[in-house]
């Protein structure tokens, strides 16, 4: 019989990142992104599934109406909502730390491959977790625009205003 084991803080931090990029309404445990990290972290995806659920708890987007997540959350859990709710930068840093020492490619600092010939030089100055940011407001809005309701994510622009 498989002994159960505490869920680390690496774990925890890579499933609320996928937390907040998938709609509420797709957090299912055949879900392709909950298969991966499941595979990736040794869990199954229905315990990925359950930690998601967790996250609803301490989510005031989902709470304000009434709404509930499930009750067997964890200390840990908590923490990792609250450390990184409004520090989103540093969690997909930390996130992809995490799966690049699992063996996964980094999403960060990647680019296009040259043409072989000649080489650019360019300065660009990126912003750090932009996909994350817009695949998060994508989510909370069902893939939709939150002022005209368009419904083409390739043609929206996710923006942070401060």
């Amino acid at each position: 019989m498989n002994k159960r084991r505490n869920w680390t803080r690496n774990e925890v931090i890579l499933a609320f990142e996928l937390y907040c990029t998938i709609p509420s309404s797709k957090v299912t445990a055949n879900h392709e992104a909950i298969v991966a990290l499941a595979n990736l972290i040794g869990r199954t995806p229905n315990a990925v599934k359950l930690k998601m659920q967790n996250f609803k708890t301490y989510d005031p987007s989902y709470t304000s109406d009434g709404r509930v997540g499930l009750s067997h959350g964890s200390k840990l859990d908590k923490e990792i909502v609250e450390e990184f709710a409004e520090n989103w930068d540093e969690m997909v840093i930390e996130a992809e730390n995490i799966k690049e020492s699992l063996g996964v490619k980094s999403k960060i600092g990647t680019t296009k491959k040259i043409p072989q010939g000649y080489d650019k030089v360019r300065l660009v100055k990126t912003r750090v977790g932009q996909s994350f940011f817009r695949d998060s407001v994508l989510s909370a809005y069902d893939s939709r625009c939150c002022v005209t309701g368009i419904e083409l994510p390739e043609l929206l622009i996710a923006a942070l205003c401060q």
